[in-house]
């Protein structure tokens, strides 16, 4: 299971979207709301046991790509397009 981190992070630069639609540094004293798999979150999977003392705030109890096309159906109506490119978000060093 989890332990802690040592070293350099592999992750930098990380940025949230504010309420405001700007981008702010992650804070790392700050409470966030993540959604993830039951997999991560519930079985703690690939030892991700740090989500083991937090609150579930919703549980749909659908897997993983049942949510995946949901999403895709009901919020993209099925286009993908705007999905195509990185939108520069993801730089790889």
């Amino acid at each position: 299971m989890f332990v802690e981190v040592t070293g350099d992070y592999r992750v930098s630069n990380v940025e949230v979207l504010n309420a405001e639609g700007s981008y702010s540094p992650l804070d790392l004293e700050k409470i966030y709301t993540v959604a993830s798999t039951d997999y991560i979150i519930k079985d703690y999977g690939d030892g991700y046991s740090m989500f083991a003392d937090n609150t579930l705030l919703i549980d749909e109890g659908m897997t993983d790509y049942q949510m995946l096309a949901n999403y895709i159906q009901e919020n993209l109506g099925g286009n993908l397009s705007a999905y195509s490119s990185t939108q520069g978000r993801i730089k790889v060093k």
